[in-house]
């Protein structure tokens, strides 16, 4: 039985109305394709002349009505860049999910795999300049994240990058760094997995299957030489004295120390705890002093808003007597350090009065020692032996012995007003009593 002619007007108009409303949606899934974030895709439709305003509603409520997912792009972005073989179409959405994402990063560390995702996707694209023009400002960052998985990734990429521009010899010094990250990050077994993946990409690229292997055994056994010689000699041309002048070494495997010295950056949280370990007492060798400030100086020049090594240094500089230097290294130190303890850390304050106190600062250095004080009746330094150790040294140097009040002067401190100076005077029982 056939539709009478309302009915069958009614249904046409619903087929009408359901194709037009899929029209919209392909449209919209379309830009979300291209442009990835929901306010690109609302910019374009709001631009758009050629849309009716019909159209143009319905498609700005279905964007608007999208959520961003930006963990869910790097994600997809990461994996299609990470590997060779996609077509060019794959990678050139993954790099405008990079791009996407980078923009809606809230923290360094976002933004900073956006960025090798990004880097990845141009350099799988052929676009080699642009590649590292992504990938090597991403060393700009504190040592803790060059020892990171993302550093590892980024030398791999900028390697081939190199090599694909006919940079051979460059090429190989960023395999060395990639090598070094590798070596320097504690990586889970899952990520050193795809570390491994790429780096075997830049060998094969850069020097082929066997000497790529090659090249790796040498790089861990020089490595491990490289990486004792800096535990004994914290200074770079000492230690690559030492490596030229080893005699037991064979020249390829001295070759690649000397390559892998030449890079190489110790850990400044090693070479501080090393310092520290000898400049935090007094009395020691002076040579023995030195060698510790040479470790105190690489750790903080690698990171040199550490208050912590800031106070390695200033201890270590007042060790060797250079007592100016030492007065601006800890003066910083307190400065930073009390940003997160106003009171300030016991050993900085300490090693502040008594250089003071050697630059015949007298009164600074007195004060100083009060603060000290102070400090050290709150209990948690009370119990710390470190703590208690740079006290008792503070005060033996300012007062002459622990627990003595600072001397003054009696030519320039008159006796208070109105009493006699007989009366006034302290007995050595009294001196040992505390001041209010």
């Amino acid at each position: 039985m056939g539709l009478s002619p309302q009915v069958s007007l009614l249904s046409t108009g619903k087929r009408h109305h359901c194709r037009w409303e899929k029209d919209t949606r392909r449209l919209v899934d379309s830009l979300f394709d291209e442009l990835i974030a929901s306010q690109d895709v609302v910019a374009r439709l709001r631009s758009d002349p050629t849309l009716s305003d019909r159209v143009r509603k319905l498609a700005l409520w279905m964007a608007e009505e999208r959520k961003d997912d930006p963990k869910t792009w790097i994600e997809e972005s990461w994996e299609v860049a990470s590997s060779p073989g996609h077509a060019p179409a794959a990678y050139r959405k993954a790099l405008r999910q990079a791009k996407a994402t980078e923009r809606l990063a809230v923290n360094k560390v976002s933004k900073r795999r956006c960025s090798l995702a990004r880097g990845m996707a141009q350099y799988r694209l052929g676009a080699y300049e642009e590649a590292l023009e992504t990938l090597a400002p991403i060393d700009k960052r504190s040592w803790r994240d060059e020892r990171s998985a993302y550093s590892s990734v980024r030398f791999a990429f900028i390697a081939m990058a190199l090599y694909q521009l006919g940079r051979a010899e460059e090429a190989e010094t960023a395999l060395d760094q990639a090598y070094l990250s590798v070596q320097d990050m504690h990586a889970l077994p899952g990520v050193t997995k795809q570390l491994d993946a790429f780096l075997r990409e830049a060998e094969e690229l850069i020097l082929g299957v066997e000497q790529g292997e090659q090249r790796r055994q040498l790089f861990t056994e020089a490595y491990r030489l490289v990486r004792a010689c800096f535990a004994q000699l914290p200074d770079r041309d000492d230690v690559l004295r030492q490596i030229r002048s080893d005699e037991a070494l064979g020249e390829p495997l001295r070759e690649a120390s000397l390559r892998i010295a030449r890079l190489y950056q110790p850990s400044p949280w090693v070479l501080d705890k090393a310092s520290w370990a000898v400049v935090a007492s007094d009395g020691g060798d002076p040579a023995t002093y030195r060698k510790a400030l040479r470790k105190a100086q690489m750790a903080s020049r690698t990171v040199p808003s550490n208050e912590f090594f800031l106070k390695t240094l200033g201890a270590a500089q007042y060790r060797v007597g250079a007592y100016e230097e030492a007065l601006t290294t800890l003066t910083r130190s307190d400065e930073i350090g009390s940003k997160s303890l106003p009171e300030g850390y016991p050993a900085t304050v300490a090693l502040l009065a008594m250089t003071l106190h050697q630059l015949g600062r007298t009164h600074e250095a007195q004060a100083t020692l009060e603060r000290l004080r102070v400090l050290m009746q709150n209990e948690k330094w009370a119990a710390n032996d470190e703590a208690q150790s740079f006290l008792r040294e503070a005060e033996s140097l300012i007062c002459g012995a622990p627990g003595a009040q600072p001397t003054t002067d009696a030519s320039t401190s008159p006796d208070p007003v109105g009493e006699p100076s007989s009366e006034g005077s302290t007995s050595a029982e009294d001196a040992d009593k505390p001041r209010p």
